[in-house]
């Protein structure tokens, strides 16, 4: 197993990063969709150059908060090179819809989504909107809550490290 940990590129505060800058609105969380897009571009460049050596080894994402946006956007579009992805506490862009490949390829993408119940900074109804469209689009689809703020739990931890260590042992089955 090789990991390789993104740090996002915009500072918020001593060891909090974005990838994009935000703005809060009434609404929810707002951002230059051209420049979510590009930094997407980038990510996924990126997976794939470090992933060609490689090749046959499946290729899973993790993301945190806004990580989670990314590595649910670059897996959509890019679901021909990312085997899966675990999605802690984030929500799906709008965008992540729109460059999302064909029900096809998406049937094979493996995908954890994970929220806290009381998270005060991105509420689980994002999660749950998320949950409707990732299956809308076909995507295999595994949800869980957890009575968690703005992080990860003991608990949800011990989910993910399960639902990889089953997606990793897919991959080794004769």
């Amino acid at each position: 197993l090789r990991v390789i940990a993104l740090r996002a590129p915009v500072t918020l505060a001593a060891g909090s990063y974005a990838w994009v800058d935000l703005a809060v609105t009434p609404q929810g969380f707002t951002y230059d969709q051209r420049v979510a897009v590009q930094c997407l571009m980038r990510i996924t460049a990126f997976i794939d150059a470090i992933a060609r050596p490689y090749t046959g080894q499946p290729v899973y994402l993790l993301g945190f908060s806004q990580g989670a946006d990314f590595a649910v956007s670059a897996a959509l579009h890019r679901s021909d090179l990312i085997a899966g992805a675990v999605l802690v506490a984030g929500s799906i862009p709008p965008e992540a819809r729109l460059l999302a490949a064909g029900p096809e390829r998406l049937a094979r993408l493996a995908i954890l989504l994970a929220h806290g119940t009381v998270d005060q900074l991105v509420p689980v109804s994002f999660a749950r909107t998320g949950r409707a469209m990732l299956t809308s689009l076909g995507a295999g689809l595994t949800y869980r809550e957890y009575l968690m703020g703005h992080e990860i739990s003991p608990d949800c931890l011990a989910d993910i490290h399960a639902w990889l260590a089953a997606r990793l042992d897919e991959h080794s089955a004769p």
